[in-house]
């Protein structure tokens, strides 16, 4: 969100727009498909539906270029649907949208999200990196859990060239909240200091897309994720991980409420699903949309089975039990630090089926779309990202 933030910062200036085209301000950006690479805009990436693979977890190191190396690297990145067709999370996105923030405003994103927005929004334990000049003593270093069930430290995630997307910024609770309270106070801080415009900070919270499916979030913003409630009441926030940390974020623009949940170990994802729950059923007198029910498979299960694959990993997907048994693997590039895991799918309608995972206290929809004539399933919209049917893949397996 603070990436966002920051380009909204460069559309204020009257530098850029919001569809501004990439190649506009990186010439050279390149990706696997130069026709799509051409037409990709900031709102493409603003909202995750630039269409390329977006999980590309490349070490490029530290130093004032280290972004700049990213996007370049991202050259071979496949496309799996056109620009604007759906949306699939992106990591590599924002970075890219980072490094047009460089060259937009001339400096590095390591030092403008500080500058320009953190410590202007009443982040003062803000941090881009943990190799930044912090309070060691002050850190929740994350946990996990081995193989045989023991809890181990983490080491701290630093790959400074996807701190735009989350991976490595350090800050507080407290610093998020005062973020989200700037973006509902239309751009202005608890500081009294503007930020963003009201036009932009309205934006960010602008329904622009659908998601595909609801349970990851009904829908996304320029930057934020957005959870449908009963009674027309929507909620807003990002959550996001890196081994052994995950932190949730939700809030409800219209009463000005806010939780920032921040776990280092343990089943985290059950344990914040209930305080969101509870919390916000008492302060805004609404409940989450109804989980989605299990029922009968609409179409032949043979339809969806198969290998579905990115650069980055590789999803075989398989009958089992009435329903579907999916198993992430490493693909042609390597995981990238998503951990392989085998889960079954139960079916809820012809495109969608419900997925358990530990740790969660409810199902996650995946969405299979892009039937062909044969009726068989193109793409699966897997934990928010695509993968496109592998035909190569199938027949080595």
């Amino acid at each position: 969100m603070l990436t966002a933030a920051l380009y909204l910062h460069a559309v204020d200036r009257g530098l850029v727009r919001l569809d501004t085209r990439v190649k506009d301000v990186l010439p050279d950006f390149r990706l696997g498909d130069r026709h799509a690479a051409a037409q990709i805009t900031a709102r493409h990436l603003l909202t995750h539906t630039g269409g390329f693979d977006g999980d590309y977890y490349l070490d490029t190191g530290c130093d004032p270029g280290c972004i700049g190396t990213y996007v370049r690297a991202c050259a071979d990145l496949e496309q799996i649907t056109p620009p604007g067709v759906r949306h699939s999370y992106s990591n590599a996105g924002f970075a890219i949208l980072a490094h047009m923030c460089e060259q937009i405003l001339e400096a590095e994103w390591l030092r403008l999200v500080v500058e320009v927005i953190a410590r202007p929004a009443g982040m003062t334990h803000f941090f881009p990196s943990p190799s930044a000049p912090l309070p060691h003593t002050a850190i929740a270093w994350g946990h996990t859990r081995t193989s045989d069930g023991q809890t181990i430290p983490s080491p701290p995630y630093e790959h400074c060239c996807l701190a735009p997307c989350g991976g490595g910024p350090v800050c507080t609770s407290t610093d998020l909240l005062s973020f989200i309270s700037m973006l509902m106070n239309g751009g202005v801080a608890p500081t009294g200091a503007r930020v963003l415009s009201r036009q932009s900070a309205a934006a960010m919270l602008h329904r622009e897309i659908e998601g595909p499916c609801s349970t990851f979030a009904s829908a996304w913003g320029l930057g934020t994720m957005l959870h449908d409630w009963t009674g027309g009441q929507t909620l807003f926030g990002h959550d996001g991980a890196v081994p052994g940390q995950t932190t949730y974020l939700r809030a409800h623009a219209p009463t000005r409420t806010a939780i920032c949940i921040m776990t280092n170990g343990g089943e985290a994802d059950g344990f914040a699903d209930a305080i969101v729950r509870e919390s916000f059923c008492r302060m805004i007198g609404a409940d989450p949309q109804a989980a989605p029910t299990v029922s009968e498979a609409r179409r032949p299960l043979s339809d969806y089975c198969g290998v579905y694959s990115t650069q980055g990993a590789r999803l075989d997907v398989e009958e089992k039990d009435g329903g579907l048994r999916l198993t992430l693997a490493p693909g042609r590039r390597g995981l990238g630090g998503v951990l392989a895991m085998a889960v079954d799918l139960k079916p809820v309608d012809d495109q969608r089926f419900l997925a358990s995972f530990p740790g969660r206290t409810f199902g996650l929809l995946q969405r299979f779309v892009e039937f062909d004539e044969s009726g068989r399933a193109s793409v699966l919209n897997f934990r928010g990202r695509e993968y496109r049917r592998d035909p190569a893949g199938e027949k080595a397996a």
